[in-house]
């Protein structure tokens, strides 16, 4: 329910016990940004990692989200995986 009072606007919120609760979203504290040693510290830990990017068509994404989802594991951690046992399955090719 909004209230006008003194000009600015109020949620006002019931709850199921009547405790009568109000939030004006003009006095809302916001979050400071990060730190300076936050920010060393993301770009140090991202630094560690290389990206690689592939292309694929929106159904084979699809797919692999479908799949990695059915494993219980996020898209990245199952590429990862994939190929990692496809390496390892490579390595032991006779003839190689």
């Amino acid at each position: 329910m909004l209230h006008k009072s003194n000009g600015r606007y109020l949620l006002i919120f019931y709850l199921s016990v009547g405790i009568l609760l109000w939030y004006n979203p003009s006095e809302v504290i916001h979050m400071p940004g990060k730190t300076p040693a936050q920010k060393r510290a993301q770009k140090n830990y991202i630094e560690k990692f290389a990206r690689l990017e592939i292309r694929i068509t929106k159904e084979e994404r699809d797919g692999v989200q479908t799949h990695a989802a059915a494993q219980g594991e996020s898209v990245n951690n199952f590429i990862k995986r994939a190929i990692r046992e496809t390496m390892e399955r490579d390595k032991e090719k006779p003839g190689d």
